[in-house]
């Protein structure tokens, strides 16, 4: 198993923007599921995609409160 690592918050932007653009409308959840996938690759385990959501989802909520 690889050693799991942060994750900088310009690559959770990025990731979930693309999510976003690509027209994703089926809650956060998903939203973040997709961003992880577009970050490790879509044959990412259970335990990566988890770890990238811990990052993920307070990123998705500053860019909802600057947008808001």
């Amino acid at each position: 198993m690889t050693a799991l690592r942060p994750i900088p918050e310009t690559v959770c932007r990025a990731a979930i923007k693309a999510v976003q653009q690509g027209g994703w409308h089926r809650g956060d959840d998903l939203l973040l599921d997709a961003a992880a996938m577009h970050i490790l690759g879509f044959q990412a385990s259970d335990e990566a995609i988890e770890h990238a959501r811990v990052y993920l989802r307070p990123v998705l909520e500053a860019m909802r409160q600057e947008a808001g």
